[in-house]
């Protein structure tokens, strides 16, 4: 026994109305998906939607026949999610005639790729919640009775997480550098390249920082000699004061025997100490 899809309340529709990710035609199962909902040529990128139309199902269930076409659909979706975002897929079961139907059940989907878009929930219900992890592009079908349709969903970075800053210590000895290179990752650890890294150092008479390109990269050097040997904490960040935020340690290593530049000294390491060569 099939029931009719009740209509959308009135503030779905309009410019709230489902988008169609995919048109599937409803040809029998061909085990693919159909150049309606994929395209033929150029790869997965970006699935366009269109917006389904607001038709009023038919007033009485006995005048729906048959299942003859299968379609997903979402609310105010457009076929690209963040990582760690959710979307409830809406299943839609028409007969030749285009009324639309709601079956109790027989409903197939599957996730090409779930380390790039995760199941949650049920896959034999008339819906489906996937959420958005590893960056790519999964294909998600929706089988019944003999249809199929499919659509590509792409899952591009969430917003930045985590600042990892390698190495995460460094000793240097005076006038020595080291490149440390910053990482950013959204909440599943996906990298994010696209921002601007900013670096700072929390001795500037003691230590200097000197991003590199993007702030992808940055040169810490020693001053020769340093305002102080003290640890020196290097920071990163995306924006000053706002999380996320990486850190390193820079630790000075004294020189057993140092002459400041431009002195010219004697070293007697017995007892560490230097005087100036007469």
């Amino acid at each position: 026994m099939f029931h009719l899809r009740k209509r959308l309340p009135t503030f779905l529709r309009g410019s709230f109305l489902p988008l169609a990710l995919a048109l599937a035609a409803g040809c029998q199962d061909a085990g693919a998906p159909t150049a309606a909902s994929i395209p033929s040529s150029g790869g997965p990128s970006h699935l366009t939607s269109v917006i389904a139309p607001d038709v009023d199902p038919s007033p009485d269930a006995s005048g729906c026949g048959a299942p003859a076409r299968v379609t997903i659909g979402a609310i105010a979706f457009n076929g690209t999610l963040k990582s760690n975002e959710a979307v409830t897929l809406l299943s839609h079961v028409y007969d030749a005639s285009g009324c639309e139907l709601l079956p109790p059940g027989g409903f197939a989907w599957t996730v090409s790729n779930t380390q790039v878009l995760a199941i949650e929930g049920s896959t034999s219900a008339s819906t489906l919640d996937v959420r958005g992890k590893l960056v790519g592009t999964a294909t998600v079908t929706l089988k019944y009775s003999g249809l199929s349709a499919s659509v590509y969903i792409t899952v591009v970075h969430g917003d930045p997480k985590t600042i990892t800053i390698t190495p995460a210590t460094a000793q240097l000895g005076f006038g020595a550098s080291a490149t440390l290179s910053a990482t950013v990752t959204d909440q599943v650890g996906n990298k994010i390249t696209d921002r601007t890294i900013n670096w700072y150092t929390s001795d500037g008479n003691s230590v200097t920082v000197t991003p590199g390109l993007n702030g992808s990269t940055a040169q810490v050097t020693v001053k020769n000699p340093p305002a102080s040997t003290n640890p020196v904490t290097i920071k990163a960040d995306l924006t000053a004061g706002v999380l996320p935020l990486g850190t390193a340690t820079v630790s000075i290593v004294k020189p057993e025997c140092y002459c400041p530049p431009g002195v010219s000294c004697t070293c007697f390491p017995e007892n560490n100490t230097v005087q100036p060569t007469p």
